[in-house]
């Protein structure tokens, strides 16, 4: 489905780097394993307006807005790395039913 979003972003699609953190419980503890691989993405800087929408101090301009076509990826705590930083998904917003896209908030992992 090509939306007025997919219109908007197509030139900054990349190969985005992810990491997808998934936990289990094995013998009573949390065990998180890593999975590498790649989607096509366009990560773009937060506006301070979109950044002001969200409870005090959530997100700053140094964080990202990550958009992806067609259903959603990854999942929550994933990260990705974009130009030599890593950032976690802290928030994901679906609208694959509506515009045929999900939105990612990302935040830098500065672990």
């Amino acid at each position: 489905m090509i939306t007025s979003v997919y219109k908007a972003i197509r030139r900054h699609l990349r190969n985005v780097e992810y990491h997808e953190i998934t936990s289990s419980y094995v013998a009573g503890e949390n065990v998180e394993t890593s999975t590498t691989g790649s989607i096509s993405a366009a990560i773009l800087p937060m506006s301070p307006r979109e950044a002001r929408y969200f409870p005090d101090a959530m997100y700053d301009v140094q964080d990202k807005v990550m958009y992806e076509i067609g259903s959603a990826t990854l999942s929550l705590k994933s990260k990705v790395v974009h130009d030599s930083k890593t950032y976690y998904i802290h928030q994901k917003n679906d609208r694959n039913f509506e515009g045929g896209f999900v939105k990612y908030h990302l935040k830098e992992d500065n672990q």
